[in-house]
């Protein structure tokens, strides 16, 4: 076998693993899809040491609309030290759909991360205590998106020039193998 046919077979497989690898890591949809979905958020996202801040939820239905009735507990799922709190609930949201809690940050600066569970859904927020104050964040609405529409066209071109590639890349290489 020639050198030229061994690249040209290497190429195809490596195009070919390519084109395998990105179709398998891209998003996938939730079926079902989700019935509604819970932001949470902070009035400080770097509180100082031992403040009291105040965390959010807030519930929405897959249109959008504050959800009342919802159970909602609060958990503190990493921190610095051993000393920050949350009042973790469970708290029953209101008519905007919202219910809120108290966390004390505790005395050891780094990384604290709540965690909110209201009916099915979970959401995270960060905070760094001790830091100093940095630009506000924005959160992503978890309800419904882009990514709930599926692959976008940029995605699907670059898909079939891979298969496209790869195709041509196993053409040659079969021509070069019966040469």
């Amino acid at each position: 076998m020639r050198v030229t046919s061994i690249v040209a077979w290497a190429a195809a497989i490596g195009l070919v693993l390519g084109l395998g690898v990105g179709l398998a890591s891209q998003a996938e949809a939730q079926y079902p899809p989700p019935d509604g979905s819970v932001a949470l958020e902070t009035t400080d996202t770097t509180p100082g040491l031992a403040e009291e801040i105040t965390v959010s939820a807030r519930v929405q239905d897959q249109a959008g609309v504050a959800t009342a009735g919802v159970a909602c507990t609060f958990a503190i799922v990493q921190q610095p030290g051993d000393d920050a709190t949350i009042d973790g609930g469970p708290f029953i949201t209101d008519g905007a759909g919202q219910v809120s809690t108290t966390l004390y940050s505790g005395t050891t600066e780094g990384t604290i991360v709540v965690e909110a569970t209201c009916g099915d859904f979970i959401a995270q927020v960060t905070m760094i205590a001790g830091e100093p104050a940095a630009p506000p964040a924005s959160l992503p609405d978890t309800g419904a998106g882009a990514e709930a529409e599926g692959p976008g066209w940029a995605f699907w071109a670059l898909m079939s020039a891979g298969a496209v590639i790869g195709l041509a890349g196993v053409v040659l290489a079969w021509r070069r193998v019966g040469a």
